[in-house]
C-alpha cells in the first residue's frame, strides 16, 4: 500500500483532534444536506501504453452531494462529479488530437468542520474517489478507471436554517490520473 493513500486521513484525523472543541453550531439540529456546486479544474493523465501524458488544460462540470452530519464537528459526504473539456482543451485539442474528455466520479469523505462564527464554517475533508475517464482521440479511444484519494478545504456561509453558499479547493490523485478543482455552489440543510 502506498504511504501518500495515508495522507488525507491523517489530515482530517488532525482536523478532527485539532478543532473538535470548536464544532459548528448550525447543523447540530439537521443532519442532512444536499447542494450542488460548479466545477473548474485542471488536471494531467498519463497514458500508460504509450508513456505519454494528457493534459485536461480546463475542466467544467458539477459536483453533487449528499452529507450527514454524524456529530456537531464531523460529517460523512458522498459525491458525484462530472466534468468535461473546457474551451481552451477544445482550442488545444486541435494541436493535439484529443478531441473529448469526460470524467466522472464518485467520491466518499470525512468531513471536519471549523465554526468561525454562527453563519461562517471552514471545512476539510478527505477520502476516496473512484474516477472514470474517457478520452476520445482523432484515431482512438482510451476509457480508465482508477480508484484514488482526495482532499479538499473550503468555507461556507450559512444563510438560514436551509441555505448556504460554499467555496472549495480539491485536489485528486491516482495512479495515472491527477486533476485539481475549485468549486463554487449552494446547499441545501433539511
Amino acid at each position: 500500500m502506498r504511504a501518500w493513500l495515508l495522507l488525507p486521513w491523517l489530515l482530517l484525523l488532525s482536523a478532527t483532534v485539532l478543532y473538535g472543541g470548536e464544532a459548528v453550531a448550525q447543523d447540530v439540529n439537521s443532519a442532512h444536506r444536499v447542494g450542488l456546486h460548479f466545477l473548474l479544474g485542471t488536471g494531467e493523465v498519463e497514458e500508460p501504453a504509450s508513456h505519454t501524458d494528457a493534459d485536461l488544460s480546463d475542466l467544467y462540470g458539477i459536483d453533487l452531494f449528499y452529507r450527514h452530519q454524524l456529530s456537531p464537528g464531523f460529517a460523512a459526504e458522498f459525491a458525484y462529479i462530472n466534468a468535461s473539456m473546457g474551451i481552451g482543451g477544445a482550442i488545444a485539442s486541435i494541436l493535439g488530437g484529443l478531441q473529448d474528455i469526460n470524467l466522472s466520479a464518485v467520491r466518499l469523505s470525512g468531513v471536519a468542520g471549523y465554526a468561525l462564527t454562527d453563519r461562517q464554517q471552514l471545512f476539510v475533508k478527505a477520502g476516496v474517489t473512484q474516477n472514470r475517464l474517457k478520452l476520445k482521440y482523432q484515431d482512438r479511444a482510451a476509457s480508465k478507471n482508477e480508484t484514488g484519494v482526495a482532499v479538499a478545504a473550503g468555507w461556507q456561509y450559512q444563510f438560514d436554517e436551509g441555505w448556504a453558499v460554499q467555496a472549495e479547493l480539491g485536489y485528486n490523485t491516482s495512479s495515472h490520473l491527477t486533476y485539481r478543482t475549485g468549486l463554487i455552489g449552494l446547499s441545501y440543510r433539511f
